[in-house]
């Protein structure tokens, strides 16, 4: 019984109808005469034209630029306060040794005291350019990837620089802004 129940249900190919020996030699004749296009066809114009920015979206580069120089200037603050570091370790240098403590040591912290500082000082004004340098080139509209590259490396400045960044990021990835950078004399200063 369990047999007679597989049987009734098994699928039963059914013969595909012929297709007319006829149509289908006449759809090879038709394919084999048909002309190859020698280019493929043009787009239509609305489609390559990027389309006008905004206001809104002009003042918005303006204003990035102006927070960029804002941002430049709390980093350079902030590069600065190692600079008490680094009077301290100068001041540990020139320190005469006392009786009884080895020279190496005092010396030792206050080289780690200097090289710290200056490092940290060094990298924040490398910082606050990178800052100055995309402000400047947004307000001109002018080097796209550096804006967008800068805009990035600025997310790592916590917490301004991400906040700034990431609004820099939105704005400058919009096809009209990038038009109007792409639009913008090389010439301009």
């Amino acid at each position: 019984m369990a047999q007679h129940g597989r049987e009734s249900c098994a699928v039963r190919p059914q013969a595909r109808p012929a297709r007319p020996q006829r149509a289908t030699q006449e759809i090879h004749r038709v394919m084999d005469h048909a002309p190859i296009p020698a280019e493929p066809p043009a787009l239509p114009a609305t489609a390559s034209v990027a389309a006008e920015p905004s206001a809104q979206d002009l003042a918005h580069l303006d204003t990035i630029g102006i927070l960029y120089y804002v941002l430049a200037g709390i980093t350079a603050l902030f590069a600065l306060f190692p600079v008490i570091h680094l009077i301290a370790g100068i001041g540990i240098l020139m320190l005469p040794a006392q009786p009884g403590q080895p020279a190496h040591d005092a010396a030792l912290v206050g080289w780690l005291f200097v090289g710290v500082a200056v490092s940290l000082i060094g990298f924040g004004m490398i910082l606050t350019a990178l800052f100055v340098m995309v402000a400047r080139r947004l307000r001109q509209r002018r080097g796209y990837m550096f804006c967008v590259v800068a805009s990035a490396v600025s997310c790592l400045s916590m917490p301004f620089g991400t906040a700034l960044g990431v609004f820099a990021l939105v704005v400058l990835t919009k096809a009209p802004i990038r038009a109007v950078f792409e639009s913008a004399p090389a010439d301009a200063k």
